[in-house]
């Protein structure tokens, strides 16, 4: 097992910080971590490393528009309907 692919932290990282050297702990430690994210990215209600989201709303008219996961740093498509519209 290792730590998921968005852990704030690495096994080593964690491991140099607790000054362990051996492996006999390594998927206790791995669980630890993966768990630590998942309660700090709970906390703050969001996701704190860069991943990909797909988002559907639905405006109803609206100028504004409200996202789930902020923030943005790149859009690839912004659409209505079945056409394109960027």
């Amino acid at each position: 097992m290792a730590v998921g692919t968005y852990a704030l932290t690495t096994l080593a990282n964690l491991k140099s910080a607790l000054g362990i050297s051996g492996s006999s702990e390594d998927a206790v430690l791995e669980s630890m971590v993966d768990r630590a994210t998942a309660l700090i990215e709970s906390a703050c209600d969001r996701k704190l490393k860069s991943r990909t989201h797909r988002e559907w709303c639905m405006p109803a008219g609206e100028r504004t528009l409200t996202i789930d996961h902020p923030p943005i740093s790149n859009i690839n498509t912004v659409s209505y309907g079945r056409q394109t519209c960027m």
